[in-house]
């Protein structure tokens, strides 16, 4: 992922790096766990019945190789009231190759050692009797990245050194994205077990089966509140706090044997339960704009929310809400907004931006990213004001949401639907779904009109409530059903 934004928040997701070199940054997809770090859980259920493991997952990323990336997982797991521990190390193997915006990835386990003691009972894996592939597709985007997948593993546990195995095979898939504001993955996991037990020497063997659905929703996102100072007798009234906050939910369904006191099956063992586990808080104060020209309107909040970000810049001490939001402004804005790479010096790409324009290297880096093209004779003209058509198209570019438009033709629900210029129609439709725009009290969209800076504080407002909760919502509630 190319994000390596100016933003202030951007800072705060340590997981954000390259997408090519990114190891399931959230958390373990071969595992049932949730959480990590200090925190992690796990189900197990090899010994016929889910086990809930805590204990600490470590990552140690490597460093890419060319097209090459080795990541070291170690897990140390117990439950003391079932007398279980667990302790597995694996080497995870991924290459990597790219097509155009899409990066494909390829993973295999290059390293495998996991023992679990059972009470007396002792189960273990190495290299020979395991095997997972996950293969994945990930779409860059300008200011969000998204991302799907497929894998399956086979596990095969000796008992004792030959008195029983039980063999744990699964196949998942994954969808999700990452953004400079938050990041979700979502899975959906098929496990079957067949186990092989032996009571006691010279008995015969109980085979028994399994199976466990289990569906995964993580989740990254961040938040920003106002905290006011006390005492009053202060030189600024109080500033922007942004928090860094996580949560992982792990539900499964389970349908395993059910065991009697003297070790024999004795029917089914069915049910359901949900792991869930919170990352520790990350917190960072935000610098305190102070504009003369905002107190008391409308916009207030969102001038201050935006200035604080470096989203929006004053003119001197002042923000002039009430001026027109000029397209080289926009395009910084939009720039710090999607977290996207700029590059000193560029380039001249389009006539009327010289390198030395102060918005040269924020229109040049839109431009690189497909998001803003030149108009007639490829002028930019940064010094003219922005539309509401203009913003909504840059903005739906940003998001890689274009194609969420109907298949047209279509129309729009505003009374001056037959106003919107064709090349605008899909970006003002996507920008009205997700609420970047909004029609006024008639019913009208205004796609000619221009944006003033006090509205276009709303707009990035919401672009970045989208990228903070809205879409993080999608994904947790549309697809999971989580509330």
């Amino acid at each position: 992922m190319k994000k390596t934004t100016a933003v202030v928040l951007a800072a705060l997701f340590f997981c954000l790096i390259p997408a090519a070199a990114r190891a399931q940054a959230i958390a373990p997809t071969f595992e049932s766990g949730a959480g990590r770090g200090n925190s992690y859980q796990e189900v197990i259920y090899i010994t016929g019945k889910p086990v809930v493991l805590t204990g600490t997952l470590d990552i140690r990323a490597g460093r890419p190789r060319g097209d090459r990336i080795d990541d070291r997982y170690t897990f140390k797991l117990e439950n003391r009231q079932e007398g279980i521990r667990l302790n597995r190390t694996l080497t995870l193997t991924t290459t990597w190759r790219q097509e155009g915006r899409q990066i494909l990835r390829e993973t295999s386990v290059s390293r495998f050692r996991e023992t679990v003691m059972a009470g007396e009972d002792r189960y273990q894996v190495d290299d020979t009797g395991y095997q997972f592939n996950f293969s994945s597709i990930t779409d860059n985007r300008p200011g969000v990245d998204y991302f799907s997948g497929n894998w399956f593993g086979r596990k095969v546990y000796d008992k004792n050194r030959g008195e029983g195995k039980v063999v744990v095979s699964q196949s998942g898939e994954t969808v999700g994205y990452t953004s400079p504001w938050g990041e979700v993955e979502n899975r959906k996991v098929v496990i079957t077990l067949e186990g092989d037990f032996v009571r006691e020497e010279g008995e015969k063997h109980i085979p028994w089966l399994g199976t466990v659905r289990e569906e995964a929703s993580f989740t990254r996102r961040q938040e920003m509140t106002y905290v006011a100072n006390e005492p009053t007798s202060i030189s600024f009234s109080g500033g922007y706090l942004v928090t860094t906050t996580g949560e992982d939910i792990l539900a499964y369904e389970y349908d395993l044997p059910a065991w009697n006191e003297d070790g024999e099956l004795s029917g089914r063992n069915r049910g359901s339960d949900v792991l869930y586990a919170t990352t520790p808080l990350e917190q960072e104060r935000l610098p305190v704009p102070a504009f003369r020209d905002i107190r008391g309107h409308w916009a207030q909040e969102q001038v201050e929310q935006m200035a604080s970000l470096g989203i929006l810049e004053p003119i001197g001490l002042y923000f002039a809400p009430g001026l027109p939001m000029l397209r080289g402004e926009f395009a910084r804005a939009l720039v710090r907004a999607g977290g996207i790479e700029v590059q000193i010096p560029e380039e001249q790409l389009f006539p009327d931006v010289p390198p030395e324009h102060p918005y040269s290297p924020y229109i040049n880096a839109l431009a690189r990213e497909g998001v803003v093209e030149g108009g007639r004779y490829n002028l930019f003209q940064p010094q003219e004001a922005v539309t509401r058509s203009q913003a909504a198209v840059m903005a739906v570019k940003l998001l890689g949401l274009e194609r969420l438009a109907p298949v047209p033709p279509y129309r729009l629900p505003y009374l001056d639907d037959q106003q919107i210029p064709l090349w605008a129609r899909d970006a003002i439709y996507v920008a009205g779904e997700i609420g970047l725009l909004e029609p006024d009290s008639y019913g009208r969209i205004r796609p000619q009109a221009t944006i003033t800076r006090g509205e276009a504080a709303v707009f990035f407002g919401r672009l970045v409530s989208f990228l903070q909760d809205g879409l993080v919502r999608e994904y947790q509630e549309r697809l999971l059903n989580y509330s």
